[in-house]
């Protein structure tokens, strides 16, 4: 049986109407009869003789050229949703079923891909592939994402979905300090993009030359020089 949706409510009958249900639908065949006769849902009536093999669920049978044409679809790139809606008549279910059954099923990554390929129309595979790669350079995320002009979240996701390690930062109130300090980083990083030049910045924010680099190189907007061999 199908996971149930959160908060779904299953009225269950006592065992004399169950056994009442029973009785009667052995007598007139009918679900509709027999639950009115046991004073019972028509869909608990249903279920009670289910669940005693009463009544079997139909399975849909359909022929093998169906099978093997969804699975030409999902090797087309089709998800397993539009593969039912063409076909008309299967279930996502048996889709999905007759793609495992033939070894073609798509890994998480791979699934991703595709799904924001037929919503956006766009192919973030290589974007993805270039935040690995940058990431494996040292790049912050915040850098990361302004190379490629999409959101952080966007990076941490494609970033887990590739195995690569990523530490979560949860939020906790800022105290006063932390809470000036974070205005000034981002008036700091406004005037950066504007083309502002450090010592400028460093003026018109009231802070020292080192801590304008200092914030700028924590937002990866500004690179650490290499030390000069003695």
């Amino acid at each position: 049986m199908a996971p149930r949706k959160a908060g779904h409510v299953v009225r269950t009958i006592s065992e004399a109407a169950r056994a009442a249900v029973i009785v009667e639908y052995s007598v007139s065949q009918s679900v509709t009869k027999a639950a009115a006769a046991a004073g019972v849902g028509r869909t608990s009536a249903h279920r009670a003789l289910q669940a005693v093999g009463a009544i079997a669920r139909p399975t849909p049978i359909y022929p093998v050229a169906l099978a093997r044409e969804a699975v030409r679809l999902h090797d087309e790139g089709l998800t397993q949703t539009a593969i039912a809606e063409r076909l008309g008549g299967p279930s996502r279910a048996w889709v999905g079923e007759q793609v495992a059954r033939a070894g073609r099923s798509r890994t998480q990554s791979e699934t991703v891909e595709l799904a924001q390929l037929v919503r956006h129309g766009r192919d973030y595979a290589p974007l993805r592939r270039r935040a690995k790669e940058l990431r494996a350079k040292g790049w912050t995320l915040k850098r990361i994402s302004i190379e490629l002009g999409v959101c952080g979240h966007s990076v941490k996701r494609w970033l887990g979905l590739q195995g690569v390690p990523v530490e979560y930062h949860y939020w906790e109130a800022p105290t006063v300090e932390a809470a000036a300090r974070r205005a000034r980083r981002r008036r700091v990083m406004a005037l950066w993009m504007a083309g502002r030049g450090t010592r400028e910045i460093a003026q018109a924010v009231r802070a020292s030359r080192s801590t304008v680099q200092n914030d700028l190189r924590a937002e990866g907007l500004l690179e650490r020089r290499p030390r000069r061999a003695a």
